[in-house]
């Protein structure tokens, strides 16, 4: 039986020191895990709602994008043939070098298959790899930005990036491979992630490949491995650096200030179908996009704030584009209603091409103003619990508002104001912000560094 455990998620430095066997529960990151009397480790699957905002089951309801442990492979099963659920790819995948002065056998899977390492020895471990070999205190956990350098000058070489979670989270990868791409021109990446956002890469020139994060598979020739899944939310940084440098840490480079782009590629005729959809049932020619629901409540602008918007921008004559995945509705012209249609009536790349034809549009911190960004729409963003500069900081269009409330930023951690830095922005500031964008287009002023002072709102006594 053994006397020490160390959770198996190389994230995390969580020890517990006594006798434990049985399933655990890691009380730093929450992975799910059992353990064998012989000290063997094997992980439950782990989950992620993917197509609607809760699923209850079991007495639990379940929430988007948030990752969860199975509590068994009935609970997998059952909720799997639901088909609102995806798998999470397993954690692990690392480069680690033996640093031990004699060869040593190690067993490498649940049927006592062993694994002979030399002294000095370099190699990738799978998740249940990792586990044996980090217990047993002779081996080193490789950086990718050591390996990346050494596996390039042996030649080109297949890299898988991993990343699950939000949209915004995807294209803030893809900015990071597109630098690594030029600097290491022959690695052919193929990028895991949700199956619904793989379109969005099609024609992308730094991407050679994209697949469903559920098909993902180890033994597929990668030389190279970026497991982003859970990073930049269980990192020590996530509150002080921008999440796009911290994947790149995890994919093994350094970003510089100045060279930072997302981009979905669109044809034109893509942008002219996407023209289509936004004026199918109402021809306006000023289009401002509204988000009506963040991915949390504590992110969501509230529903009156939204309505009062709305008419506020009929009012001035212009058009309104609203998306979301909830039931809203506005009865009158001037409005084209998308909710329902983020992950359902129309596809990611569809979504991009009608945003691509807005002249702007307001958003909770959620994916759709990252959208606006790779297709130069500009964006109004209305943040809440996360300081805005840790997202925006490097897109060019994009005019944030942020309530820096005296209890903020809570980082999503729950509200016990009354969402009051979301209340507290007014539909006459977002207005003011949107007109401000509208004489930008006029004046044809679109370089971030150039424009007016933004008006951002600032803490209130």
């Amino acid at each position: 039986m053994p006397t020490r455990l160390e959770c198996p998620n190389p994230e995390c430095s969580w020890v517990s020191v006594g006798a434990v066997v049985g399933d655990i529960t890691c009380p730093s990151c929450s992975m799910l895990f059992r353990v064998r009397s012989g000290g063997d480790i094997v992980f439950i699957r782990s989950l992620v709602l993917r197509d609607c905002n809760t699923y209850h089951y079991n007495g639990v309801d379940r929430e988007r994008n948030s990752p969860f442990s199975c509590r068994d492979d009935n609970e997998y099963a059952y909720l799997v043939n639901t088909g609102h659920f995806e798998e999470l790819p397993p954690i692990g995948y690392r480069y680690v070098m033996y640093r031990g002065n004699s060869d040593l056998k190690l067993d490498v899977r649940d049927d006592g298959a062993q694994a002979l390492w030399k002294p000095g020895e370099k190699r990738l471990v799978s998740k249940f790899e990792y586990g044996r070999v980090i217990r047993t205190g002779q081996f080193n956990v490789i950086p990718n930005g050591e390996m990346i350098d050494e596996l390039y000058a042996e030649g080109p070489f297949r890299y898988l990036i991993v990343r699950d979670m939000g949209l915004g989270d995807v294209l803030m990868v893809s900015d990071a491979i597109r630098l690594m791409k030029k600097r290491y021109p022959e690695i052919e990446v193929t990028l895991a992630t949700n199956g619904i956002y793989n379109c969005l890469f099609d024609g992308n020139p730094y991407i050679d490949s994209v697949i469903p994060i559920s098909n993902m598979g180890f033994d597929s020739g990668f030389k190279l491995v970026a497991n982003l899944c859970r990073l930049s939310e269980s990192s020590d940084l996530r509150t002080i650096v921008h999440r796009t440098d911290i994947f790149a840490d995890g994919i093994g480079i350094e970003m510089p200030e100045d060279d930072h782009e997302i981009k979905i590629y669109l044809g034109d005729d893509e942008i002219a179908e996407g023209k289509k959809l936004l004026q199918s049932k109402w021809s306006g020619r000023r289009w401002v996009g509204l988000q009506l629901h963040g991915s949390t409540a504590v992110r969501t602008w509230p529903d009156e704030h939204c309505r009062s918007f709305i008419g506020m921008c009929v009012r001035q004559g212009y058009s309104v584009a609203l998306f979301g995945d909830h039931k809203f509705s506005w009865d009158g012209d001037h409005v084209v209603n998308f909710t329902g249609n983020l992950n359902g009536g129309i596809t990611c790349r569809e979504l991009a091409a009608v945003i691509a034809n807005l002249n702007a549009i307001v958003t909770p911190d959620s994916g759709l103003y990252h959208l606006a960004e790779a297709v130069g729409t500009h964006s109004i963003p209305i943040f809440s619990t996360i300081l805005p500069d840790l997202r925006v900081r490097y897109y060019r269009k994009v005019h944030e508002i942020y309530h820096d409330k005296e209890c903020g930023p809570c980082w999503d951690a729950g509200c016990d104001n009354a969402l009051a830095c979301l209340y507290s922005v007014k539909p006459d500031v977002v207005f003011e912000n949107l007109e401000y964008v509208m004489d930008l287009l006029n004046e044809a002023v679109v370089d971030r560094s150039r424009r007016r002072k933004r008006k951002v709102v600032r803490r209130v006594g």
